[in-house]
């Protein structure tokens, strides 16, 4: 997985009335170490926040989501940190809104996760937004 950081953008920056995703994460960003190289609890957030949503407005996909990540400490490392288990019911989650929404996404791991898988999740979220929109739900 991309590097774990603290650096906190989204809701404190863009607000939380519109959805959000960063999609436009490049290599630049490693190089340069900005906000987007990393991977924190504001993306985990984000994007649990987001599955969630689509979740909601989709009653026959039933799935598990956590929006509650939290800066990791040593003594809430074991519930906010982002273990393989939790990970891969992120990714489940994902796969099961594209399969029902006819979306196709490769990514079956967050094991060594690289920006650009990152994007791409991102961007599959918000494929499934506009799926979702278009089916008369309202996103």
């Amino acid at each position: 997985m991309a590097k774990y950081g603290t650096f906190k953008y989204g809701q404190a920056k863009y607000g939380t009335d519109l959805p959000f995703w960063v999609m436009d994460r490049c290599e630049a960003d490693i190089i340069n170490n900005t906000e987007k190289s990393y991977i924190n609890y504001g993306d985990l957030n984000r994007i649990e926040t987001q599955t969630k949503k689509i979740l909601d407005l989709t009653p026959e996909v039933t799935a598990q989501t956590k929006t509650d990540w939290a800066a990791v400490t040593s003594s809430n490392s074991a519930t906010n940190f982002p273990s393989e288990t939790q990970c891969a019911r992120i990714i489940g989650n994902i796969q099961a809104l594209c399969t029902y929404y006819e979306i196709d996404f490769k990514i079956q791991s967050m094991n060594n996760l690289t920006i650009y898988q990152m994007n791409e999740i991102e961007e599959t979220l918000y494929k499934l937004f506009l799926k979702v929109k278009e089916s008369g739900n309202n996103a």
